[in-house]
């Protein structure tokens, strides 16, 4: 790619726009894909090791203030588009890309270009958000590679930073943050976790066995803990053997660099990782938590200590006798009760000694009641929408199509039903077929949004949507409480 952008360049002077001044295309045209240096360890991540453990930051997402998409300027070189921001210290490049996946209607690769032309991909700028969760926000992605080696002559840190500064731009959120404790040690509590000797002390958090598809085969490495749904998922799996079975060799070799630069061993035996993925839904509920904390080697191992905090428990299972893997509901309680009884004597297995690290540590906010998320939204109005086209009663039906409408209004979900017309079409179909019901002809099939859209022109009336309408039975799971604030708005009506 860098040789036919040169080429273009020698062919076109004009260069590209650029918020940096005069140089910046000329160096930004030199882009590469692939770094030009030989990498070396990062200090700024690495923390000492604690409990013969090394700790990274593995993956981090960022949700920004989306106040730079209007001002992006975009030249095209061949059939892809540029745009160049930047100053002294270096450039950034965003190469476009087409569309920004599931949630975001734009995003662009992220490159850096230092002031000697040395350049490195950064990660994935994601703006102009579909939802309305995420309407005037943007997402960016930082490239896994750079939390285990070295960006010459600069830090991670400050190269965010300085994109932030140059977008006009500031963090208000992090949208998943994993880190990764790697040891031999852990090899010891994750084949115990894997046999059953030992059980976690809330035994509903221990989740499935973790296992990826690699080279055409699913290769099983480990187990989880917890749920991507409430924010908070710890891997305990075989390192090595998943980098063995990686078809990215380069980033094996950068991981095994790191294990070796600090004494961490795999030629003989496998090196095992306890990983912490946390997501905003969890992460929001951290005091004076900021997102530099995450390149803090001190702040970074608290934040982790503070997620499993009374979760990440294991102690043996022999101390369950008779009742273990009882069945009925009376005896699982009572086995959760042995179970608290064996913690609170101090039976616990070790699992990752963190009062090693002495820093300030992390309270929780207190939990409060959360409205409906995006998904649920999106979900509920789908329910409504399929309801209203296949219900008998065309009173209710009506009922039915208002609600739906008045959720895609507030809820800003038209570019959502536009998206998804054709398979609720197919699908309310299939299921007018399988009932062997006739589809009410309020809803449009051909354009479920629009016909949506009409019920407020034709003097429906229409009830104000409110996510805050509490079901009577508080215990009820979420799925079931967003079905009974639509019933109670179906009863007003």
């Amino acid at each position: 790619m860098s040789t036919n952008i040169q080429k273009q360049n020698r062919k076109s002077k004009s260069g590209i726009a650029s918020g940096g001044g005069g140089g910046a295309s000329d160096r930004m045209l030199t882009i590469s894909k692939t770094s030009t240096f030989s990498p070396s360890l990062p200090p700024t991540i690495t923390l000492q090791k604690i409990d013969n453990q090394i700790v990274t930051l593995d993956w981090l997402d960022l949700k920004l203030k989306d106040n730079f998409s209007e001002k992006i300027q975009v030249q095209y070189i061949g059939k892809t588009g540029w745009s160049t921001i930047g100053e002294a210290n270096g450039i950034y490049s965003l190469e476009m890309q087409r569309g920004g996946g599931s949630s975001y209607r734009q995003s662009a690769n992220v490159h850096f270009c230092l002031p000697d032309e040395r350049t490195f991909k950064l990660g994935i700028l994601y703006w102009d958000g579909m939802f309305a969760d995420i309407k005037g926000t943007a997402k960016l992605h930082t490239e896994g590679r750079w939390f285990y080696e070295e960006i010459p002559d600069t830090s991670l840190l400050e190269i965010i930073q300085n994109l932030l500064h140059l977008l006009n731009s500031d963090v208000v959120g992090v949208i998943r943050a994993d880190i990764a404790f790697d040891s031999l040690d852990n090899g010891t509590l994750v084949n115990k976790i894997a046999s059953g000797k030992i059980t976690p002390v809330k035994p509903d958090s221990l989740g499935t066995l973790y296992s990826k598809m690699m080279l055409g085969k699913r290769i099983e490495l480990g187990n989880t803990m917890g749920s991507r749904q409430y924010g908070r998922l710890i891997r305990c799996y075989n390192k090595t053997r998943e980098l063995n079975a990686n078809k990215d060799q380069h980033k094996g070799m950068r991981v095994r660099e790191r294990w070796h630069a600090h004494g961490v061993m795999d030629n003989r035996e496998d090196v095992y990782r306890i990983e912490f993925e946390l997501r905003h839904n969890y992460l929001k509920k951290f005091k004076d938590l900021v997102w530099t904390d995450f390149f803090d080697p001190e702040k970074l191992v608290k934040i982790a200590e503070r997620a499993a905090l009374n979760f990440f428990d294991f102690v043996p299972t022999s101390v369950l006798g008779d009742l273990r893997g009882a069945l009925s509901p009376e005896k699982q309680k009572e086995a959760y009760k042995l179970l608290e009884k064996a913690k609170k004597r101090g039976k616990c297995v070790k699992t990752i000694d963190f009062a090693k690290v002495k820093t300030d540590g992390y309270i929780l906010n207190k939990s409060q009641t959360s409205l409906p998320t995006s998904r649920a939204q999106q979900q509920a109005a789908k329910q409504l929408i399929v309801s209203a086209a296949l219900h008998p009663d065309s009173k209710k039906a009506i009922k039915y199509k208002s609600a739906a409408a008045l959720l895609m209004r507030d809820c800003d979900l038209q570019n959502y039903i536009l998206s998804k017309n054709m398979f609720w079409g197919d699908f309310i179909a299939r299921e007018a077929k399988r009932r062997n019901v006739p589809i009410n002809p309020i809803i449009d099939l051909s354009n479920i949004a629009q016909s949506l859209q009409d019920g407020f022109s034709s003097g429906v009336k229409v009830f104000t949507y409110n996510p805050i309408i509490a079901p009577s039975e508080s215990q009820l799971h979420p799925s079931y409480k967003l079905r009974r604030q639509f019933d109670h708005l179906f009863e007003s009506c």
